[in-house]
């Protein structure tokens, strides 16, 4: 215990969504807490349904810009479209398109996305070229082909094996024809595409984030490597939230130079 504020080999914390912009996570040990920190406690707690609802809200009204993409005409078509759609199709649920939400706003369909045994199909073109991908159909094999840096995602109609960059990818299900339209699987391009995809339940929207997931690894990575490096203080950075960066230090205490306390800071995006 005499060397263990000196060294730390690495640090990892899990399950933490949110955090207040200090919390002591531990304390020395055998030192009960005391009323003053049952009271942070409680605050934090406070602090994160706070947020779970300014999330919630802040969703609500994402949904709300992203029927600004379309006219009221086309809106009203867009709903008359998916009725007949699932009228034909019993298998499928339509999702009303403001339900996609990114931040960018840009996303516009023609044609509905769908939920089909338990995942989200959406038209490829829009779904793709929203984000800076170019998207060509051959109609002899009918196959989509996606193209974005070095990404490269190619998917025949009906078929459960799709190609990313030469590797076969098994899909649950198939990409597939709906209102002259290729639907393929929501998740699947997006994240082979190197973007991330964040499903809300509860208000049954689907966020794209444009934020590239291998680059939230390589800077945990980086940030990993810090850990290790450093003698007096062990800086670790967590999966990020939804609202915020999660920072924590970990340090030794002046009054107890054996034990750790872990402090957490955080900061808005």
């Amino acid at each position: 215990m005499k060397k263990v504020h000196r060294k730390m080999a690495a640090v990892l914390i899990t399950g933490i969504l949110f955090s207040s912009p200090a919390m002591v996570l531990a304390k020395p040990q055998d030192q009960p807490a005391n009323h003053e920190e049952l009271k942070k406690l409680e605050e934090n707690l406070d602090q994160t349904v706070e947020n779970k609802i300014k999330r919630k809200e802040i969703k609500l009204e994402m949904k709300e810009v992203m029927k600004l993409n379309y006219t009221p005409e086309e809106y009203q078509a867009l709903r008359a479209l998916g009725e007949n759609m699932q009228k034909e199709n019993s298998k499928i649920k339509v999702i009303p398109v403001e339900n996609i939400i990114t931040k960018k706003g840009l996303l516009k369909f023609d044609t509905p996305p769908v939920i089909k045994e338990g995942r989200t199909l959406i038209p490829a073109r829009a779904l793709s070229e929203s984000f800076g991908a170019n998207v060509s159909w051959e109609a002899d094999t009918k196959t989509v082909t996606i193209e974005k840096n070095d990404y490269r995602i190619i998917i025949q109609l009906n078929h459960q094996i799709a190609m990313v960059n030469e590797k076969e990818m098994f899909l649950d299900v198939p990409a597939e024809m709906m209102n002259h339209r290729t639907l393929v699987p929501l998740r699947f391009i997006l994240e082979s595409l190197g973007l991330k995809v964040d499903y809300d339940q509860e208000l049954g929207t689907i966020e794209i984030e444009e934020a590239a997931a291998e680059e939230t690894i390589k800077e945990m990575d980086e940030q990993e490597e810090t850990a290790e490096a450093s003698e007096d203080t062990v800086v670790v950075t967590a999966e990020p939230s939804i609202l915020q960066d999660i920072v924590i230090a970990v340090t030794a205490g002046n009054n107890y130079p054996e034990d750790i306390i872990v402090v957490i800071h955080s900061r808005e995006n």
